[in-house]
């Protein structure tokens, strides 16, 4: 939906007859509220300015300012924005190469107005609008679809993308939240091994993956129940309301989890430092082990799984068909010089090979650098 004011001095009346929530933020001031529209403002004058009309179907803003619960980080006294912004960017055509121009255009204008807006301005790959129907159940698209901010095109351009049921995503796709929280641990404890008294950005990263896996833990138990949501605030209601009889460390986790909202609606950066921060990693990648290992126990319905077990599967995720198995064997190909595959992982999406290395990495103590390496790189590419 077009949720967007693009005029200067905020949002029009007029665009509230869609009846629907006009904010960037949960509780940003009115301050911040016009800054952040006339930061889209100026985006979409900068993308209109080196993009052919005709070249363009949708300019979407995602996120949590898509859905408006995006970060509000207080600066001596300033409310400033904290998270990306992320778009989202539908094109009337399938070329690869203009696609691929388009998007070298589309990077002028974030290297343009990063400095401006202070906070990373992300465009994804452009994505032909024939191929929205076609799109698996993913939490970005999901996510996407339930909350947006059209800058350019219809306002229901999005409705393109496939019904998603809200509060049941399947179970995979929290596998994979866990495995990209779990490589954010995995850096931050690459960070602390190397320099434990972080200041700066480094330490803003550690205490910002820490929360994100501390959210995921919460969320895990969303997903088991069949009670997930996108918004931040329909999930925390949620959470508070759920049993968590059988969930491990469930004290913990239900501190964990309201700490963890209460820095994704308003982060701050004063925590731990030290050997205090330390000590909190190393408590939180426990709590997230066993909730992670609660949560595939469930997923592969296996309740006497453990790590070893785990890592000794054939396949973490759901078998492909053949055409699925060969793009995996291309994939793992392509870096066989550097992370040469076994037999049995050739054909696993790198996503499972990442899942097959990261519980001992994170969990058990090994240090192979090799499989570090490997996790990392793919993650990169696959997360």
């Amino acid at each position: 939906m077009c949720y967007l004011c693009l005029a200067q001095g905020g949002i029009p009346e007029q665009l509230m007859e869609h009846g629907v929530s006009m904010r960037f933020t949960v509780d940003g001031s009115e301050a911040l509220e016009d800054r952040i529209s006339q930061h889209m403002a100026q985006i979409r004058a900068g993308v209109e300015e080196v993009v052919a009309a005709g070249d363009l179907c949708g300019l979407i803003l995602g996120g949590g300012y898509g859905r408006g619960e995006g970060g509000v980080y207080v600066v001596h006294g300033t409310e400033q924005v904290y998270n990306d912004y992320d778009f989202f960017v539908v094109v009337p055509y399938t070329s690869r190469s203009r696609r691929k121009a388009l998007s070298a255009k589309l990077n002028q204008v974030k290297a343009r107005f990063e400095p401006t807006c202070g906070i990373h301005v992300d465009f994804g790959p452009p994505m032909p609008e024939s191929e929205l129907p076609k799109q698996p159940y993913e939490l970005m698209f999901m996510e996407l679809k339930a909350g947006h901010h059209v800058l350019i095109g219809d306002e229901a351009i999005l409705d393109g993308l496939p019904d998603y049921d809200e509060s049941r995503p399947p179970l995979e796709e929290c596998a994979r939240l866990f495995m990209n929280r779990g490589v954010g641990l995995l850096m931050a404890d690459q960070l602390l091994k190397k320099n434990p008294d972080v200041v700066g950005e480094d330490h803003e990263f550690v205490v910002r993956n820490i929360y994100k896996a501390l959210l995921a833990a919460g969320d895990a138990v969303l997903f088991v129940s069949e009670n997930y949501s996108a918004s931040y605030v329909e999930r925390k209601r949620r959470f508070d309301a759920h049993d968590l009889a059988g969930v491990p460390q469930a004290d913990a986790l239900r501190a964990g989890y309201e700490a963890a909202m209460a820095f994704k609606f308003r982060p701050a950066h004063e925590q731990a430092t030290g050997e205090a921060l330390v000590q909190w990693h190393r408590d939180v990648v426990a709590l997230f082990g066993e909730v992670f290992l609660w949560f595939e126990r469930q997923r592969l319905q296996d309740p006497a799984l453990t790590w070893a077990a785990y890592q000794a599967r054939d396949r973490r995720l759901p078998e492909l068909s053949g055409q699925g198995q060969l793009k995996n064997t291309a994939r793992n190909l392509r870096w066989a010089s550097t992370f040469r595959p076994t037999w049995g992982d050739v054909a696993l999406h790198p996503r499972d090979r990442v899942l097959s290395r990261l519980p001992g990495l994170l969990f058990e103590g090994q240090t192979n650098p090799q499989d570090i390496a490997m996790v990392l790189k793919f993650w990169e590419y696959y997360g």
